[in-house]
């Protein structure tokens, strides 16, 4: 939810056209899941052993 009040001002400023709420929290979530993909993929990374 936070996210999404941080993701919804940046894609109304970057956009001409206005979109719905239903792009917004997909927008947002598709921040937030490749937020979490890239911080699981560096603990991999740096910590192998732990996988």
């Amino acid at each position: 939810m936070s996210l999404n009040l941080l993701i919804v001002p940046v894609v109304y400023a970057n956009t001409s056209i206005t979109l719905d709420r239903i792009s917004t929290w997909a927008f947002a979530v598709l921040g937030f899941t490749t937020l979490m993909l890239v911080i699981y993929l560096l603990i991999v990374i740096f910590q192998p052993e732990r996988f």
